[in-house]
């Protein structure tokens, strides 16, 4: 999938995980391409995310 590509994912809070009193977030999607499952996660410290599973990050 390429950077800047619209999608649908489920959205979970990650429990007892927080930045600074910033909440923490998870996301699910699959692949548009081959139907993977890939998991990532909010950075805020980095402002960014972060490839927990299915996915190579940048």
């Amino acid at each position: 999938m390429s950077e800047g590509t619209k999608f649908n994912c489920r959205e979970e809070q990650v429990m007892n995980e927080m930045y600074l009193g910033i909440k923490i977030h998870r996301f699910y999607n699959n692949c548009t391409n081959c139907s993977a499952e890939m998991t990532i996660k909010t950075d805020p410290k980095n402002s960014g995310y972060v490839v927990e599973s299915g996915a190579v990050g940048p």
